[in-house]
């Protein structure tokens, strides 16, 4: 890795470079957060000729979109593009003598002066991605960089993963912010259950070292692929709403571990109304139980008790997630009791098989065509077992391989629907 310090007047990284860097690089940036404060106190640096710390950008040129990517310097140099932009007045506290001017409204002779100040950029060369992510750790060391800030820069497959699940649909639905990458935290949390397999500690440290185990995480593998099933499905359950208040950050990580644990034991393919219906249903309850001033003994709810208990600290503790797991799970039972069990056994037996073969003559049941043994499967009609089908002789069709995966799990196909 080189390092190239370079003196660069800030008009001459507006005009010329500012299409060139990319400010928001997923890969180690976390979005902007600073306040109106902190960006006017900024530029009241720059009014007072003060120093502001070097930038550090990253030649990324081989990459083919941008030439360089901000790797220090993010929330500086978006500000100073801001106040250009006249998207950004001065403070009255901070500048009083030009007190909510935007750039255009200044002096001439002032606007001069901040076009010609110059900034220290340090251009980083001939260095990899764990690299850049190692200086990027350093160069916070001891910064407001929040813990998943840091987490994110482990590396690894993981990580990556996590970053371009950010864009999954479901937090259109949700009303906070990604401010300190608060999508990555609960995607992790979720990551981290759905890797053990039931309710665990999700706190800070276990977090860190799973970042750590599974920087070779197979994002083609079954626990990749189960996770983005179960994420789709809570996006289809809010398939029509804008923003779901009801969706808070603890709220997100219940609704997962309830659905990644029922989705492959119920038949919940088209019961998402059911959730909606649930999970709103159980929060008004809730807030309304909060809401009394006074609750005699006889009509408390030791549930709903307890339930604010876990929401109240340590939410990402196993005793809360557990204890949250536990009686959403109860409580969306006894309202659902009739959710229809999947059969334990998916596959048909050999014996199973030849039965169905021989008693269907040989002959698809989607197609009416002969059925060579070798190109045979026994299919779950006429009910598919994703719609609670049992695997019984019954249940089975004599089919081709190609048949069966046109079907898939679609419903009320008849016999010869392929002829």
């Amino acid at each position: 890795m080189k390092t190239n310090p370079k003196q660069r007047t800030i008009g001459s990284i507006y005009h010329r470079m500012k299409d060139k860097i990319n400010l928001s690089d997923k890969r180690f940036q976390r979005g902007s957060v600073w306040t109106r404060e902190q960006e006017q106190f900024l530029i009241d640096t720059l009014i007072k000729s003060l120093d502001i710390p070097k930038l550090y950008f990253w030649d990324v040129k081989n990459e083919g979109v941008y030439d360089y990517s901000v790797v220090d310097g993010q929330q500086r140099l978006t500000t100073i593009f801001r106040f250009l932009n006249n998207e950004l007045e001065l403070n009255s506290e901070f500048t009083p003598e030009f007190a909510n001017k935007t750039y255009e409204k200044l002096p001439e002779d002032l606007k001069d002066e901040i076009y010609n100040y110059e900034l220290t950029i340090v251009i980083i060369e001939d260095a990899d991605e764990e690299a850049i992510q190692d200086l990027f750790l350093r160069l916070n060391n001891g910064t407001t960089l929040k813990s998943q800030e840091k987490r994110m820069n482990i590396g690894g497959n993981l990580s990556k993963y996590i970053v371009n699940m950010t864009n999954h649909n479901i937090f259109s639905k949700v009303t906070f912010k990604n401010k300190h990458r608060d999508y990555e935290q609960i995607l992790a949390q979720c990551i981290k259950l759905e890797l053990e397999g039931k309710t665990t500690n999700t706190q800070g440290k276990y977090l860190d070292l799973m970042y750590k185990e599974e920087k070779d995480f197979d994002v083609n593998g079954t626990v990749a692929k189960k996770f983005k099933k179960v994420l789709d499905y809570m996006g289809e359950i809010f398939s029509e709403e804008n923003k779901v208040p009801e969706l808070k950050r603890f709220n997100l990580i219940s609704l997962y571990l309830m659905l990644s644990q029922m989705i492959d034991k119920f038949v919940i393919k088209d019961k998402k109304d059911l959730f909606k219906k649930f999970l709103i249903g159980f929060w008004n309850d809730l807030t309304n139980y909060r809401d009394q001033e006074k609750i005699s003994d006889d009509k408390r709810n030791l549930d709903f008790d307890d339930f604010i208990q876990f929401i109240s600290s340590r939410t990402d503790s196993l005793e809360s997630i557990d204890g949250r797991h536990k009686i959403l799970l109860k409580y969306f039972m006894l309202k659902n009791p009739n959710l229809e069990i999947f059969d334990n056994n998916r596959n048909f037996t050999e014996e199973q098989r030849l039965v169905i073969y021989r008693r269907d003559k040989e002959i698809c049941w989607h197609c009416g065509k002969h059925v060579d043994w070798v190109d045979f499967e026994a299919d779950h009609r006429p009910k598919p077992y994703s719609k609670g089908g049992k695997t019984t002789v019954g249940n089975g069709t004599c089919a081709h391989q190609s048949c069966n995966l046109k079907a898939s799990n679609k419903e009320e196909l008849l016999p010869g629907w392929l002829k």
